[in-house]
């Protein structure tokens, strides 16, 4: 009887333990739930902001494809208008150095003179220098600077004075150099001027991508067998202009990944409890309590002995 009613103890004890871990895995469960549901309504707001802003983004980069494409056309046509009138400069050129240098002969033998060749002022290719911001170019054209190059010094390195991009442009010089001079100064032509300033790197500077910082991992999908837990961040600021593109929005790893069927985890043996009886064969008995239930197909050793 003794014996029947130590089983009967223990059985309960057991059901009690187990019951217990049971309400404690479903409260767990539970709270995973609702925090899975906060992320996921979370993870389709930023998701619903994002596709907004891709469509808005997406018409930008529309209208400046077209805008662009209408530029070259533009560029296009004005490139060939400009071959075509420095084609016919060249023709005049010519025809006038011609005409002048037969007008010339025909005096000279006129006057009995020698004949005279005429050579006009001829300049080298020229020379882009780079980009400047404008307010420096306009101090360093006073001092008679044109490269940026020659105002370097070690209060002022080259990156200072340059104008990489930005609305309104900067200034950029181009220069050449006498090759030889008019050695008939009453008939051969002046040198054309040997500087030209135009604008620069005239468009908007590229805007790189911003991500804000990961948010919280999400609880684990499973609680056994490999699960996945994800974490998500936001754009701040998204890339124009040819900037750098954005990483990644979305993360995730797996969780949990031990088996379901797992053994159950048990305490340490408690004391023996006092005999049943004091002579004549009685019994006694110890026990030891769960510490972690079994799950799935997972068995757990008797807890008492």
């Amino acid at each position: 009887v003794a014996e029947l009613l130590s089983e009967k103890q223990h059985a309960e004890w057991l059901l009690s333990t187990t019951r217990s871990e049971c309400t404690k895995q479903i409260a767990e469960l539970d709270t995973q739930i609702s925090t899975m549901d906060a992320k996921k309504s979370d993870g389709a707001r930023i998701e619903a902001a994002a596709s907004a802003r891709k469509s808005d983004s997406t018409g930008a980069i529309a209208s400046i494809e077209r805008e662009g494409r209408k530029l070259l056309r533009t560029f296009a046509g004005q490139t060939k208008d400009c071959r075509s009138e420095l084609k016919n400069l060249r023709n005049t050129v010519c025809g006038s150095k011609k005409l002048k240098q037969e007008v010339i002969t025909i005096e000279a033998k006129q006057r009995k003179g020698k004949r005279l060749e005429i050579n006009d002022c001829s300049v080298g290719d020229w020379r882009p220098q780079e980009c400047m911001n404008t307010k420096i170019a306009q101090q360093l054209e006073k001092q008679g600077i044109f490269n940026p190059q020659k105002a370097v010094n070690a209060r002022r390195p080259l990156k200072s004075l340059l104008h990489k991009c930005g609305p309104g442009g900067g200034v950029q010089w181009f220069l050449r150099d006498k090759v030889s001079p008019p050695q008939t100064p009453q008939y051969g032509a002046n040198c054309p001027p040997l500087r030209l300033k135009t604008v620069c790197n005239d468009f908007e500077c590229p805007v790189n991508c911003k991500l804000a910082d990961w948010e919280g991992w999400s609880a684990c999908s499973k609680t056994c067998d490999g699960g996945l837990k994800r974490r998500v961040r936001s754009v701040t600021v998204y890339p124009q202009w040819g900037g750098s593109s954005c990483d990644s929005t979305k993360d995730e790893q797996t969780c949990n990944a031990l088996s379901c069927d797992r053994p159950c985890l048990l305490h340490n043996w408690g004391p023996w409890r006092a005999c049943t009886r004091a002579c004549d064969k009685g019994m006694r008995w110890r026990s030891r309590k769960i510490k972690r239930a079994a799950t799935g197909d997972g068995r757990c050793p008797r807890t008492f002995s």
